[in-house]
């Protein structure tokens, strides 16, 4: 299967066997994610952005169950192109670590984000930049970070 190429955009037509394992895997692996923010957060019909989606699990949940508007922010194509394809969620650029902007004018009332506080060049400025784009009220949902297990 790598032989090919290690991402989906790496070459051309990928069978959908290759990738749907993985998602899958991906799916189950959101659901404890799901079931977090339900039990702590009221997240019916709130608008919703996560960072660093893998294939866009949590936010398909979040949108079927929640009726959430969701956007995603993925780190590679490879990543965009299975969000897109897989659950047609709002993909629309890739992660800059150096100068991370979230590319949406409006405000979300949850972000949710993946692993980025460990590997984000400007904490301070990543930080500002998700409260510029935070409604009134809104949650911070971090996870995939070091210390998680220790909470």
């Amino acid at each position: 299967m790598a032989s090919r190429g290690l991402f989906v955009s790496d070459h051309d037509k990928v069978p959908q066997k290759q990738w749907l394992a993985g998602a899958l895997r991906d799916r189950l692996a959101s659901a404890k994610h799901v079931e977090v923010l339900s039990s702590l957060v009221s997240i019916r019909r709130i608008r919703v952005l996560e960072i660093r989606s893998r294939t866009g699990a949590i936010l398909d949940a979040l949108r079927r169950t929640y009726d959430a508007e969701v956007c995603a922010l993925p780190m590679f194509e490879s990543q965009q192109e299975i969000i897109r394809a897989l659950y047609k969620i709002r993909a629309d650029e890739l992660i800059d670590f150096e100068r991370f902007v979230i590319p949406y004018t409006e405000s979300f009332n949850l972000i949710v984000s993946n692993h980025m506080f460990t590997h984000i060049l400007h904490p301070g400025e990543f930080f500002a930049e998700l409260h510029r784009h935070m409604a009134p009220g809104a949650y911070l949902y971090l996870y995939n970070e070091p210390d998680e297990l220790d909470f």
